[in-house]
């Protein structure tokens, strides 16, 4: 149960079915999509999960990186489709840019519209172009080369007599 006095102090996060954006929010359309994408792909789930992970895989130092790059990559996919409400992108990334000043930092396994230390690469993220078909087609034609050229280089002829 969430207390409404706990969730109060934070403008706007998601977690699981749940999203919270305060109403004097500035654009409150365009961050209420942003966290509905997070209750929609089920991030807080996979926030969980590695979560979870860290604590089994406490030594292990990778994990805590992925655990990161997971959330990154969650707030941009959240930027790309929240980003469709503005009129621009830029329009989305000095909405980002404005959050900088007065928002507490969230709890971290909720999904926050804003975080301070990815600001940066969100603003990056946004104005990036999405790969085209071909380039993701030959990325997905490695594995099965590498594969085949492993077997060819060990595969031995044997002399027939």
């Amino acid at each position: 149960v969430l207390k409404r006095k706990a969730i109060e102090k934070y403008e706007a996060f998601s977690f699981f079915g749940y999203s919270f954006v305060a109403d004097t929010l500035q654009k409150r359309d365009t961050i209420l999509a942003h966290e509905h994408v997070h209750v929609q792909q089920l991030h807080s789930f996979d926030v969980l999960l590695f979560e979870v992970i860290a604590i089994v895989n406490w030594f292990n130092p990778v994990v805590y990186f992925y655990k990161r790059d997971v959330k990154h990559i969650h707030e941009f996919i959240a930027d790309e489709i929240a980003s469709t409400k503005e009129n621009s992108k830029a329009d989305y990334a000095i909405l980002l840019f404005s959050r900088e000043f007065g928002l507490l930092n969230p709890h971290q396994l909720t999904n926050s519209f804003y975080n301070r230390s990815t600001l940066k690469r969100r603003i990056f993220m946004l104005q990036k172009e999405k790969s085209r078909q071909v380039a993701l087609l030959k990325y997905g034609l490695i594995l099965p080369l590498f594969i085949s050229m492993l077997i060819f280089s060990s595969a031995w002829i044997a002399k027939n007599e």
